[in-house]
């Protein structure tokens, strides 16, 4: 043991603090490790955990021969669908977003040149944001939620577009999540 103790409980309680600060330690490296691998190292990982290879995965996938092989960074957004669908997980874990993010495809150019249509957008839910943040909102009486950079004008909340073909809006509604990061489809 690493010293003496007053009483036996005292020392095993320490110890197995120790053991679950020390576990809490590695599970944040590995963490932190996976969110640092490119795609193509988390294909191979889940090709890896299911027992299956880069060619069966491409075969089954409707892929070409070697495509998982000559993948480099970046991976179109049907085709990240659908390799996120064939092993059960969604999109921003495949991307190595955390459990807590969603993601957002952008479908019009109201956010270009910033943002391109099709942009595959992780979004941290959030009910508030700071002005100039870029949020995900549905406006009351909408369906669909928008993305758009958020200002507040005096006391006024403001939903405005990069693209000035779009103009600014009152925030009429509720704040879904804050977009930390995009990911755009080439």
């Amino acid at each position: 043991m690493f010293c003496k103790f007053a009483n036996r409980e005292t020392s095993i309680y320490l110890t197995v603090l120790f053991v679950n600060v020390f576990l809490a330690f590695l599970q944040r490296i590995l963490a932190e490790r996976r969110k640092d691998m490119n795609i193509k190292e988390k294909i191979r990982e889940l090709c890896s955990k299911n027992d299956i290879t880069f060619h069966k995965l491409e075969k089954e996938l409707g892929f070409g021969n070697g495509y998982f092989t000559r993948l480099r960074d970046k991976m179109p957004s049907d085709r990240l669908e659908k390799v996120a669908d064939y092993f059960g997980i969604s999109t921003e874990e495949l991307l190595g977003g955390d459990a807590d993010t969603f993601t957002f495809v952008l479908t019009n150019d109201s956010m270009s040149p910033d943002l391109a249509n099709g942009s595959v957008l992780i979004v941290q839910p959030q009910a508030v944001a700071d002005s100039g943040d870029v949020v995900i909102a549905r406006q009351n009486g909408s369906q669909s939620p928008v993305c758009r950079r958020l200002m507040k004008y005096r006391d006024m909340l403001m939903l405005t577009s990069f693209n000035p073909a779009y103009p600014p809006e009152p925030l009429d509604g509720e704040i879904l999540g804050k977009v930390i990061e995009s990911r755009r489809k080439w």
